[in-house]
């Protein structure tokens, strides 16, 4: 399949489409009918914040992005944001 999720291991996903690993950028599924961030080395983004096009975008623990939600956050005393 040259688009799919692909299990790396230790819970983390990656993500190919037309074959080509998503790094640094996101992707619409059709399937799940989401969207998903991916890091610079290729792994799905949980729980955190995303600069996405000059914009910030949280991604819930399954990955997805929230959608017209209201997010509170915290920072804790290493400056770290986490969900309230």
């Amino acid at each position: 399949k040259l688009t799919c999720w692909v299990s790396v291991g230790d819970g983390k996903w990656q993500y190919r489409k037309d074959g080509r690993l998503i790094k640094n950028d996101m992707v619409w599924d059709s399937e799940y009918q989401a969207w998903y961030a991916f890091d610079s080395q290729g792994y799905m983004i949980r729980s955190a914040l995303f600069q996405y096009q000059n914009k910030y975008v949280w991604l819930e623990e399954s990955g997805k992005m929230l959608k017209n939600g209201e997010l509170k956050l915290k920072a804790d005393n290493s400056g770290y944001l986490s969900k309230i």
